[in-house]
């Protein structure tokens, strides 16, 4: 994370603080304790670093590299692959705008996409060998564990994009932004505290929003705000909107958790993804 920071800061101190921030999230602790799914939290900024080098210079080993890193991802975890994939397709479309052209963003945009897609299309195929009986598997337990009424999966998105958590959920979201052991450090949550909704029907410390980055993390995001309101640039300031907005709707919408969990209910099992736009805010 600390190689990935060397993109947006000088400091060395700010590259410190927020890989201390990414490392000890909570996440890692919750998930690397327990499950395999904590192992994200290494490789996906190891992706994104990668895919950022490629950016900056497009030479054969670099292309190499990001098609062994997809590989290895989907590879080991199809699953947790497909989500570090999708967001980072996210972050580098955002990357992309930043760097664009004046005047010619749409064709920047797209001759850039092109570029790193050809060596994560490799990387895919590399993974075939596990990547096409586990989609087919992950798309047939999709149709399992659907409604009794067979809905199509345009109309399960349509729902969940409509659905939103109840307001009594925002207080522990924001507790679990802090720390993820302040309400419970293990097991299910008090069903008076956080209740279970239709979609959402096992309410445990697994299953909910996971990020722990202490209460410092609030000064230091508050920081960044002003710094994007009085110091970027209009166009970084629209991105970061943009990634502010993601960040949001991932906590209280139900369309991106169960997006990253290919619609077969919305879970914050990804919620690792949430840690790098926080921490490199909060590293800015």
């Amino acid at each position: 994370f600390d190689c990935l920071l060397t993109r947006y800061c000088e400091t060395p101190l700010a590259r410190i603080i927020g890989s201390l921030c990414y490392a000890f999230s909570g996440y890692l602790i919750l998930w690397g304790q327990h499950y395999w799914i904590g192992a994200a939290s290494v490789l996906f900024p190891l992706v994104l670093i990668l895919l950022e080098r490629l950016r900056e210079s497009w030479n054969a080993s670099r292309f190499v590299s990001v098609a062994a890193v997809v590989a290895v991802c989907l590879g080991s975890s199809p699953y947790t692959g497909f989500m570090m994939l999708l967001c980072a397709a996210v972050y580098m479309l955002l990357r992309l705008v930043h760097f664009a052209d004046e005047g010619h963003i749409l064709r920047s945009v797209v001759f850039g996409t092109a570029r790193l897609l050809i060596p994560v299309l490799c990387g895919c195929l590399v993974a075939c060998v596990t990547l096409v009986p586990y989609a087919t598997y992950l798309f047939g337990e999709t149709a399992r564990l659907s409604t009794s009424e067979e809905t199509s999966l345009l109309a399960r998105a349509a729902g969940y994009a409509s659905e939103f958590v109840p307001l009594r959920w925002i207080p522990a979201i924001v507790s679990r932004f802090l720390g993820d052991g302040l309400i419970t450090s293990g097991g299910s949550y008090p069903a008076g505290l956080i209740p279970s909704t239709g979609s959402f029907p096992n309410v445990n410390c697994y299953e909910f929003v996971s990020l722990g980055f202490g209460a410092l993390s609030v000064v230091l995001l508050a920081q960044f705000a002003h710094w994007a309101l009085r110091g970027a640039s209009p166009r970084d300031r629209a991105l970061i909107c943009v990634g502010a907005a993601l960040v949001f709707l991932y906590c209280v919408n139900s369309f991106l958790p169960a997006l990253l969990n290919i619609f077969s209910a919305p879970r914050f099992r990804s919620s690792f993804v949430l840690a790098i736009p926080v921490c490199l805010a909060m590293s800015v």
